[in-house]
């Protein structure tokens, strides 16, 4: 599609490797009713959702993650704030061309139990994201951090908040080194690039600690902002 920004390109590449990723590797539109009260084209998609801005910032803009799951897991410093509202803008650009829609799915149920709200490709913003997903390491681990699928937490008879900020924690160092958790197969469902044989073994396949250095721009698309 023309007049698109590579920016908003990058976005809807993004979207649409994400929604691959959520449905077994095959493009498909979320589809839903619309949900009244918003100014803005909505859909009551409850599930995976195609985008989240934290993912966003991630891939596209390559921000750093601090380490502090309080404070939305990345610098509150200028360059990260320009970036963020540089996505922000292409993102609200791409809902008024109907290429992404609002999933206002309600955040109110505790663990990460369900998807966040988010944005999904509309039939035409899939067909302006064209064919070929993006390669992006520890896409997983990125959508279940920023809330696009829900924490991995193994289940006790009580969770507490102390599972899920644990959980976080993880996620975050696997993001900042650049390696797969090795993680029993019994123990949560296998994301995507993991192996699952049956045994209860800790998973070894992947990228190691020694391939972060390796991987320094690798989880981000090259876009202007």
């Amino acid at each position: 599609m023309s007049g698109l920004s590579q920016l908003q390109r990058g976005i809807l590449r993004l979207a649409l490797t994400v929604n691959m990723h959520t449905q077994g590797g095959v493009a498909r539109v979320k589809a839903g009713a619309t949900v009244p009260g918003y100014r803005v084209p909505t859909v009551d998609y409850a599930g995976p959702k195609d985008l989240r801005p934290p993912l966003a910032m991630w891939a596209l803009a390559g921000a750093t993650l601090t380490g502090d799951i309080h404070n939305a897991h990345f610098r509150h410093d200028a360059a990260s704030l320009s970036r963020k509202a540089s996505i922000t803008r292409a993102t609200t650009r791409l809902l008024q061309r109907g290429l992404l829609v609002l999933a206002p799915n309600p955040d109110h149920v505790l663990y990460g139990d369900r998807p966040k709200w988010g944005y999904v490709l509309t039939a035409e913003g899939m067909a302006a994201a064209g064919t070929e997903p993006m390669d992006l390491p520890l896409l997983a681990e990125a959508c279940e951090l920023f809330g696009i699928t829900p924490l991995q937490i193994v289940k006790q008879s009580r969770w507490e908040h102390c599972d899920m900020h644990q959980r976080q924690t993880v996620l975050i160092t696997i993001l900042r080194n650049g390696y797969h958790e090795p993680r029993s197969a019994a123990a949560v469902t296998v994301a995507n690039g993991y192996r699952q044989d049956g045994a209860d073994t800790a998973v070894t396949d992947g990228p190691t600690a020694t391939d972060a250095q390796q991987w320094g721009a690798g989880n981000r698309c090259e876009v202007q902002l």
